[in-house]
């Protein structure tokens, strides 16, 4: 295995309890299920999974889907003419880092004097402010934390070494290859191998080995170990470590696969906002890109701020979510190969449309809060192969 030295074996075992700064991440598998009435827009990663008819049920999905595409052409235009900006998702400076983080940390002391409404600050009732309490500032090295639990979604630059990437990127196109004909072949259930995904044109939701995979291996050490080789090595970790827990969950590790052709999403959280006082972070996600990614390619598009219940609220009323969007800020997330965009599960987001000639991949993983219930649903599984939970 090419990790720096070292072997196969010592690289597997630092993996498998992703040992960050001493801390360590467990591999716990918790296949409960809790019952959640999303509706299907709420997670556009994951489609709805039904028996019936095969030539209705195809009927029903071209419907479905041309109906998710016509809504996702108009959500963009909200956003193009919102009054607020629209720009380039950066990373934020060492300053914004430290004010999120006196920001975080004086609503963690308004918290614990009084909890009365929900919101998290002091009792407010239904802001639409994100809370802060059930962060831990000291496990965030560089402040990327607190941008995620404040904003929402934030940028970290170079977390991936182009080589890496590079190799990741060339496993993964072989290995969707590998895995259409082992389940042409019968060999082995589509469900193992993909996660069924709404506007299935020219994409995938391709689920990925990790101890099999030296590639992936190596990926997740650059991007979780402790190390002193890669520029970024660890800030990933301190995310994971300060917004969801050291003792984190492995929820989804995956490829998102976006041909040239692929239709924009429509905008989603890729989860509901489950926790009634917004205090806890159930999931956190860390797309990396395997290329650099223009705006042709369809590059993911975040309303920072909106990891609220209020805001959830919002665009699940029809009457008013037109509303929202055409007053929200949003962030397009122009990454270069290695750069990372990690975000609170129950930020709103969608996928653009790949209008180019080239694929775009991005390797993502994701973890989740073992103090909140398992969020996953039959229509929601979550991206990671049976092997790997």
């Amino acid at each position: 295995m090419r990790s720096g030295g070292r072997t196969r074996e010592t690289a597997l075992a630092i993996l498998c309890t992703f040992l960050l700064h001493g801390k360590t991440f467990s591999f716990l598998a918790s296949p409960t299920l809790f019952s959640n009435t999303l509706i299907s827009r709420q997670n556009h990663r994951h489609a709805p999974l039904c028996a019936t008819d095969p030539d209705v049920q195809a009927l029903l999905d071209a419907e479905q889907e041309q109906g998710i595409v016509n809504r996702a052409a108009f959500e963009e235009t909200l956003l193009i003419e919102s009054s607020g900006s629209r720009d380039t998702l950066t990373e934020s400076t060492e300053t914004e880092r430290k004010e999120a983080t006196k920001l975080i940390k004086k609503s963690l002391k308004e918290g614990t004097r009084g909890r009365g409404g929900g919101g998290g600050f002091g009792g407010k009732e239904e802001s639409d402010a994100p809370s802060s309490i059930f962060f831990n500032p000291s496990r965030d090295k560089d402040g990327f934390g607190a941008i995620v639990k404040h904003k929402g979604v934030a940028r970290i630059n170079s977390v991936l070494s182009i080589e890496t990437a590079t190799s990741i990127l060339n496993y993964v196109n072989e290995e969707k290859i590998r895995s259409e004909a082992a389940i042409a072949e019968g060999k082995v259930k589509p469900l193992s191998r993909f996660t069924n995904v709404l506007l299935k044109q020219n994409r995938w939701d391709l689920l990925l080995p990790m101890e099999e995979s030296d590639e992936v291996m190596r990926g997740l050490y650059e991007l979780l170990g402790d190390g002193d080789s890669a520029k970024r090595r660890g800030s990933v970790g301190s995310v994971i470590e300060s917004t969801v827990g050291k003792d984190a969950e492995l929820y989804e590790l995956a490829c998102l696969i976006s041909d040239p052709g692929s239709e924009r999403q429509v905008i989603h959280p890729d989860i509901a906002h489950i926790d009634s006082d917004g205090n806890v972070i159930p999931l956190v996600t860390c797309f990396v890109a395997l290329q650099d990614i223009d705006v042709s390619m369809g590059p993911s598009e975040f309303l920072p701020e909106t990891n609220t219940a209020a805001h959830h609220k919002r665009l699940n009323n029809h009457a008013i979510r037109d509303e929202l969007l055409s007053e929200v800020s949003s962030k397009i997330s122009l990454l270069n190969v290695g750069d990372c965009s990690t975000f609170d599960a129950t930020t709103l987001h969608a996928g653009g449309g790949n209008k180019s000639n080239t694929r775009r991949c991005l390797f993502y993983f994701t973890f989740r809060n073992l103090s909140l219930d398992d969020p996953r649903t039959t229509n929601n599984p979550g991206s990671i192969r049976p092997e790997v939970k």
